[in-house]
């Protein structure tokens, strides 16, 4: 990654309001009334925002990390650890514990998994060029995409895909520099599964042709 000059703390603020506007515009056509008492979205909306509760009372009943759902598809409940999506479920079980209701502590999941993105986008971009404002409209680009947005109104772990510019990113720094970090690599394929299998999937499938197609590139053909 390029080192760019030391950011001011007033551009950081500013990079820091554009992304949280950029998520808000992302979620608010789909939120048909305040966050209080109505999740955004539909279809699997209201069951991602239940089981957040759920697993939220499990947090208050003192289970640090619970991984199932006894009452969900009674009597074989559910096993956390074989779904898709469970970092989001966390976070908004987590959000539930902490008092703010299961309709806030859905709707915020879906407001971080944006800003997320964002801020992921914009590290990608980073990567790319020095320019700062570039790469943090990139970031927004990322965001708003009608591939990552849409689904606001019902795959929270969808809107979790911040890991899949984390991965471009990872694959144009080893590919410029002819390297590959197991660990590094190893961690954002795991994060990429807690999110979503889909964004593991993907999210390597992206590394590898960035990796095969980068001009010069030490682990393929330069191109």
């Amino acid at each position: 990654e390029r080192p760019p000059a030391r950011t001011s703390p007033w551009e950081a603020a500013v990079h820091v309001a554009v992304g949280l506007v950029a998520a808000l515009v992302v979620v608010s056509p789909f939120a048909a009334s305040p966050a209080a008492d109505r999740w955004v979205g539909h279809w699997d909306a209201p069951y991602s925002a239940w089981l957040g509760w759920r697993v939220g009372e499990a947090m208050r009943a003192g289970t640090w990390l619970p991984t199932t759902v006894p009452d969900a598809l009674w009597p074989a409940g559910i096993d956390l650890l074989v779904t898709d999506g469970l970092l989001p479920v966390q976070v908004t079980g987590l959000l539930n514990a902490v008092g703010l209701g299961p309709y806030r502590a859905y709707n915020l999941t879906l407001l971080l998994g944006v800003a997320l993105s964002v801020w992921a986008g914009r590290r990608l971009g980073l990567a790319l060029t020095d320019r700062r404002w570039v790469a943090l409209l990139g970031g927004v680009a990322f965001a708003t995409a009608p591939v990552v947005a849409a689904p606001v109104q019902a795959h929270v772990a969808f809107v979790w895909s911040f890991t899949l510019p984390l991965l471009v990113r990872r694959a144009v720094l080893d590919a410029r520099r002819g390297t590959v970090h197991p660990a590094l690599l190893g961690g954002l394929l795991v994060l990429a599964y807690l999110c979503s299998a889909y964004h593991l999937v993907f999210g390597a499938l992206a590394y590898a042709l960035v990796g095969l197609l980068w001009p010069g590139s030490a682990l393929g053909a330069p191109r």
